[in-house]
């Protein structure tokens, strides 16, 4: 069985486009306790990666020599990182590699040696340049809510590694929840704190719950050039803080792009929600701070694209509607289907529906409609979609 996947880093040209193709690697299936069901796992890895040229419609694949057990996180262009578990003498080694997608080669490895708990789904790798990546991995071993007790900056030219501050202005990386790029040229690293969702901590807040660990969230920014640079001298990282919340408020990233990154946060006393826009610019002012005050489940889907936020709101009668945020201008409604992507003229709008079958169907139709008659203009069948922030376009695939 195989899956193409759409990898982050997937449009780092106007034309060019990274694809990893995952395939099944073997099947194991456990009917020892005689049960009549049979419980049956696939496992998979990612075998090669394609890359695509859209204007030449060109395809080609760069097989793997080694199948990854994890892989970067984040859009770091060309270059593709990945990591390999390795087991000597009884010590687990992790072993880094980069990948040029341009080339098909692969960068010389950096071994991380150690009695580690290195584990897939204990391990986050972040390329954050064509020779720098973090990893982040919870050895010597985990506490509760300070989970990443290993952090470290990996250099591909030099071979070395060094170790990552903890502190985050009174909050600690070990608590790192999600980390990505964006920014102008993707040279911001953002990052959230708080190993906990929004909805446990607001049952927690109703249960009166002052027990638990995660209380504190945290939303930062650094750019990557001086994150490297203050890692490597042994200085404390220059984070920007750009919002902050006890176990009376929850923080809830929604999606970034090269100016704003886009959140909310919930006051569980007051049950208002504060829709924020925050500049990432350099030269970004105070008074260029967006905010959209919304009710509890006033929408059931935000987002934003070319600087302009939309809401999805679910009415009485049965139906969905788009509206623009700024003005609460509702654009159009259906009964069938949630929205996908609105021009930045606000004159098309492509919508996603599932498919009334799921027995061998992957993806979804997606329906281009001309605003404000509903004209369908085409259609799709069996899709699924990528949004390309760079260029502000929807990738089908």
């Amino acid at each position: 069985m195989t899956y193409i996947n759409f990898h982050p880093f997937a449009s780092f040209y106007e034309n060019l486009f990274i694809f990893l193709k995952r395939e099944s690697m073997h099947e194991f299936q456990d009917n020892k306790n005689r049960i009549p069901l049979i419980i049956r796992t696939i496992f998979y890895g990612y075998t090669s990666i394609l890359l695509i040229d859209s204007q030449k419609g060109e395809i080609i694949q760069f097989p793997l020599r080694r199948v990854p057990n994890f892989v970067s996180t984040t859009e770091t262009g060309p270059w593709f990182y990945y990591g390999i578990f390795r087991i000597n003498n009884n010590i687990k080694n992790l072993h880094i590699y980069c990948f040029d997608c341009l080339t098909g080669e692969d960068r010389t490895a950096i071994v991380i040696e150690g009695t580690c708990t290195f584990g897939v789904l204990d391990t986050l790798l972040v390329g954050l340049d064509d020779r720098h990546a973090l990893i982040f991995d919870s050895s010597p071993g985990p506490r509760l809510g300070w989970f990443f007790q290993t952090r470290l900056l990996v250099d591909f030219d030099d071979g070395r590694t060094y170790p990552v501050p903890e502190d985050l202005d009174g909050d600690s990386l070990a608590r790192l929840q999600d980390v990505w790029l964006c920014g102008p040229g993707s040279d911001t690293l953002i990052l959230k704190t708080g190993r906990i969702q929004w909805q446990e901590k607001e049952n927690f807040w109703c249960q009166n719950d002052t027990v638990y660990t995660d209380q504190m969230e945290t939303i930062a920014f650094c750019r990557t050039g001086d994150l490297i640079r203050s890692i490597k001298a042994g200085r404390a990282i220059p984070w920007t803080i750009v919002d902050r919340s006890d176990r009376s408020s929850a923080l809830n990233v929604l999606e970034s792009d090269r100016q704003y990154l886009y959140y909310w946060k919930k006051d569980f006393r007051s049950g208002v929600t504060l829709l924020t826009h925050f500049p990432l610019g350099r030269s970004a002012k105070p008074d260029d701070l967006q905010r959209y005050p919304f009710a509890e489940r006033e929408w059931g889907w935000t987002w934003f694209r070319n600087g302009e936020g939309y809401g999805v709101r679910h009415t009485d009668d049965g139906t969905t509607e788009l509206v623009r945020l700024r003005d609460r201008q509702p654009l159009f409604r259906t009964r069938k289907g949630t929205f996908v992507h609105v021009d930045p003229k606000n004159e098309h709008v492509l919508m996603a529906r599932s498919p009334e079958s799921q027995k061998d169907r992957r993806g979804c139709r997606l329906i281009l409609v001309r605003l404000p008659d509903g004209m369908v203009l085409d259609q799709w069948e069996d899709r699924h979609f990528f949004y390309d922030d760079r260029h502000d376009r929807i990738v089908l695939y």
